[in-house]
């Protein structure tokens, strides 16, 4: 990404899927509102388990085929092979389904989930059971995804998923009041998955031309394995607090504590841009010319991801208690402090954005895995030691840590590949700018607490830390140059706007 074009590209990259992503986020938070109202807190706690099932779900079907089909085909497309590109998404499609099958086949004989979570087995629990096994074989979410990363087309992901994922939530929220239940909810899902699908298969047809399954399923299978087994770790990072929280507290407390995680979700959503968009970028550099561009690619990176995600991270620390509250209602009060910890955390995932990449780009898909598998031990442990003193707080404390732990080991195996330069100059200037306006953002609630007021509090944080990045000269007509490329002459009074307002004379 040390070229412009590079950089233009990943940058238009960002915004489409920003805009798909906040399109998406508040479609998401508006239909939870809703439908936290129409369920009781000990029914969210049944939701956050059929959320835990899903993830490891798609998980378990996915294969860990995702990354390594967006590097393969970023890379043929950019070699021009158009056909390689079809077998590599052909291939990894069917082997996907495969596993989608026999994952289906287990959730059914398994009687979840009356028979994982120990819920009542009842009809309904049964129905629920069986559509949400039909919906796992319909999905073709995750490959789907990396076929349109890997061919660079953000602006097509954007819009499709933006519709899709905007009609979702609806949806559910329109089944759950008709139904009375969370059958609703599994019901919503496997239409919206069902329509998405039949949609995004034929639209690749178009696009690469009619199945070919010539790429190598052993190769392929030799590199997902280990992002297999990190795609399940990842799974398993992500969600071990929840998972141990299960059989330790009561349903209520852990439909409080998943109200938070949806939450963190929906800002760690906004954030896991960056990585879909700097992996193919990262691997179509590296495909052209090879593996001395990802230093650079690096160190821009690192710039640019500091600058727009450290203070959505402390924003979301500062304004943890009127987001949820006013998310999903005073009575999952509790998990203000557990998301405020979460977001902490999440300031170590932030600075390891830029460096993820490289191991997968390198076919280091080991060491990829392992970022991901140690921190677990950790976590579980710290999780079990936790969960018994502090409750749901010390789950939160658990994956802040992990994810602590996971910096700490993708720096130090990247390192042994390339030399790492981050723009340690930026990250400082961004976490001094980003902590200044959490300070403001704090002293107005102390001055005037109301839960509807989050606008404001988000719109005066934003504008201090732009203050903030301009006492700390942290950002220079190069950056707004890039923007205005990115954006173009169409919105070129914002960006003279921007420029005013961040750089120094």
């Amino acid at each position: 990404m040390g070229e412009g074009s590079n950089a233009v590209s990943a940058a238009r990259g960002v915004s489409y899927l920003w805009l798909q992503t906040i399109t998406q986020s508040v479609a998401q938070i508006v239909a939870f509102a809703f439908f936290a109202r129409l369920i009781s807190v000990g029914e969210m706690g049944v939701f956050t388990i059929l959320n835990l099932a899903s993830g490891g779900a798609s998980a378990l079907m996915g294969l860990g085929v995702s990354s390594v089909t967006t590097k393969f085909i970023a890379e043929n497309i950019a070699q021009g092979k158009k056909k390689a590109a079809a077998s590599v998404y052909y291939k990894s499609l069917l082997l996907s389904e495969l596993a989608s099958i026999i994952v289906a086949v287990v959730l059914l004989l398994s009687k979840f989930p009356a028979g994982v979570s120990n819920l009542p087995n009842s009809p309904l629990i049964s129905a629920i059971g069986m559509f949400f096994a039909i919906d796992v074989i319909v999905i073709i979410g995750p490959v789907a995804a990396a076929v349109f990363y890997g061919l660079l087309e953000f602006r097509g992901y954007a819009l499709i998923y933006g519709i899709y994922a905007s009609a979702r939530p609806l949806m559910v929220v329109l089944l759950v009041y008709e139904t009375g239940s969370l059958l609703g909810l599994v019901e919503a899902w496997v239409i919206s998955d069902t329509v998405l699908s039949v949609y995004v298969f034929l639209y690749f047809w178009r696009r690469l031309g009619p199945p070919v399954f010539q790429f190598s399923t052993k190769y392929l299978l030799k590199l997902s394995t280990p992002l297999y087994l990190a795609t399940l770790a990842s799974f398993l990072y992500s969600s071990f607090d929840r998972l141990t929280l299960i059989p330790l507290v009561s349903l209520t407390a852990l439909g409080v504590y998943g109200a938070a995680v949806t939450a963190f979700s929906a800002y760690s959503g906004l954030i896991a841009v960056f990585n879909s968009v700097l992996l193919p970028v990262f691997s179509g550099a590296h495909g052209v010319k090879g593996p001395e561009v990802l230093v650079d690619s690096v160190r821009t990176a690192s710039r640019y991801v500091s600058i727009v995600a450290m203070p959505l991270a402390f924003a979301l620390i500062a304004t943890a208690r009127p987001a949820l509250t006013l998310l999903v209602g005073g009575a999952y009060q509790g998990g203000v402090i557990p998301l405020a910890v979460l977001a902490l955390g999440s300031i170590a995932s932030i600075v390891a954005l830029s460096l993820g990449p490289v191991l997968i780009v390198l076919n280091e898909t080991r060491l990829a895995a392992l970022t991901s598998i140690l921190p677990i031990p950790l976590g579980v442990a710290a999780a079990l030691i936790l969960v018994s003193v502090m409750g749901i707080v010390g789950a939160s404390i658990a994956r802040a840590l992990a994810m602590l732990l996971s910096l700490g080991l993708t720096w130090y195996f990247v390192r042994r590949k390339i030399t790492v330069k981050l723009d340690s100059h930026t990250i400082l200037k961004s976490l001094l700018a980003s902590g200044g306006m959490a300070l403001v953002m704090e002293a107005l609630q102390l001055f005037y607490y109301s839960r509807f007021l989050l606008p404001v509090y988000l719109a005066v944080g934003f504008l201090a830390y732009l203050l903030g990045m301009r006492a700390l000269k942290a950002m220079g007509t190069a950056d707004i140059d890039l923007l205005r490329r990115m954006l173009g002459p169409h919105f070129g009074r914002i960006c003279d706007f921007l420029s005013r307002l961040v750089l120094s004379t």
